[in-house]
């Protein structure tokens, strides 16, 4: 009874320790699983490879990306003899035909504080395509170090340039002190002249206001004047038709007497002109005669000038 009870003990034991060791089998394989798979063993890639001059944001593991898409890993980083660092990269090979032998690899950061990650430049398409231990060329993104020591050396000489400005703004014998003190004279200046302005301006607006009255005067003068004028105008035009109807009927009357005259004129003219041959046939036979005859010299002849002559000048 003891023994067989013994041995049925060893038989549990021995299952266990078989359960046991398959369990821990299991989990070991799992676990080789879980690395391989990790590691992409399961996956069909190409082994590219770049170089660098140090292994600084370098580590195994870290993702490759292409515009942005996870393509592949680093495998391994290690220096070489000359103190270089190799890193080896696999990539999916589904991915091998759109990456050239003439792309870049660049070690960036997704974001200002993220984790650091390896990305393929695409190069041109006419290139072929990268292939088995293809080396790539390398270069190193900026990350927030290297931002923060540019834009420190960006702004140093503006830092310098405010320091210099405001030593002269706190210096009393610098530019912009004098400057300030001859924009407070100007300033009052200025004040001086936009005081006389306002007195100008008063003095000119009450002289304005007397021209206004003045204006205003004759303006009432000339509307007393014009309404006498208005007045007077209708007068004047009356007489004015009264002097016409006046010249017009001694006009009447001038031509009334002109045409009644017209008759007797030429029969008084013509007795006339005999009158005075009469007169001038007795004064010629009065002359003649002996008595007076002395007493009238006679004319002499002389010739009528032709037109256009012009009598000699006499000698001197």
């Amino acid at each position: 009874m003891k023994l067989s009870t013994f041995n049925q003990r060893l038989l549990t034991i021995e299952k266990r320790t078989q359960r046991f060791m398959l369990g821990a089998v299991g989990v070991m394989l799992l676990v080789l699983l879980m690395i391989a798979f990790k590691q992409d063993y399961f996956h069909r890639s190409t082994t590219i490879y770049f170089f660098t001059p140090n292994a600084q944001g370098l580590s195994t593991g870290m993702a490759v990306k292409f515009i942005g898409f996870k393509v592949g890993s680093v495998q391994d980083v290690s220096m070489q003899p000359n103190a270089t660092v190799r890193v080896k990269v696999a990539l999916d090979d589904e991915y091998v035909h759109l990456i050239g032998q003439d792309a870049k690899a660049r070690l960036i950061k997704e974001a200002l504080v993220g984790e650091s990650v390896v990305e393929i430049i695409p190069g041109s398409q006419q290139v072929k395509q990268v292939t088995h231990n293809s080396v790539l060329e390398f270069e190193r993104g900026q990350d927030a170090s290297t931002v923060v020591e540019n834009l420190a050396a960006q702004l140093q000489p503006i830092l310098s340039d405010i320091h210099q400005i405001t030593t002269s703004i706190n210096n009393p014998n610098g530019d912009i002190q004098q400057t300030l003190r001859n924009l407070n004279q100007a300033s009052g200046g200025f004040r001086e002249t936009v005081n006389q302005l306002t007195k100008l301006g008063a003095s000119s607006n009450q002289k304005l206001d007397g021209a206004y009255e003045k204006l205003d005067k004759a303006l009432d003068r000339a509307n007393s004047s014009l309404e006498t004028l208005d007045k007077a105008i209708p007068k004047l035009a009356d007489k004015a038709g009264a002097t016409l109807d006046n010249v017009q009927s001694a006009t009447a009357d001038i031509k009334k007497i002109t045409n009644e005259s017209a008759v007797e004129v030429p029969s008084l003219v013509r007795n006339t002109n005999v009158l005075v041959e009469d007169s001038k046939e007795t004064l010629n036979g009065v002359k003649r005669a002996w008595p007076l005859n002395g007493l009238f010299p006679r004319p002499e002849e002389q010739q009528l000038p032709v037109d256009g002559y012009v009598p000699p000048k006499p000698l001197p």
